[in-house]
């Protein structure tokens, strides 16, 4: 994670936009798991 946040900060290094990062198994095969928020 503390890799993860140091590359984060080098390509938004003034104002970077909100995220969401956590470690976890995943069930049911899934490779992945993806959050997003739309503003329109």
């Amino acid at each position: 994670m503390a890799e993860m946040g140091r590359v984060y900060h080098e390509i938004f290094p003034v104002d970077p936009p909100a995220r969401t990062a956590w470690s976890m198994q995943l069930r049911f095969g899934n490779g992945c798991e993806i959050e997003c928020v739309a503003l329109g």
